[in-house]
């Protein structure tokens, strides 16, 4: 019975939201500070677009870091 159970939960599961969900706590978590991180690694144009991506803008836009929080409370 157990098993059926167990069975049903996970076929009603969405591995998509799963997915968005972790990609979200891990952004929560720390990523922003690796993505920061990578211009000192190697500085190239792709690593220093990601750093501005993960800084907030204040009061003339939005930028990638700032839809991070909003979409954990879509998700919920």
């Amino acid at each position: 019975m157990e098993k059926q159970m167990e069975n049903a939960f996970k076929a009603d599961r969405l591995v998509s939201i799963d997915a968005l969900r972790g990609f979200t706590m891990f952004m929560l978590v720390g990523g922003s500070y690796i993505l920061r991180a990578l211009p000192e690694i190697s500085d190239n144009a792709f690593f220093r677009m990601l750093k501005i991506q993960m800084e907030h803008v204040p009061w003339e836009g939005f930028r990638f870091y700032d839809l991070i929080f909003p979409m954990f409370l879509f998700i919920i």
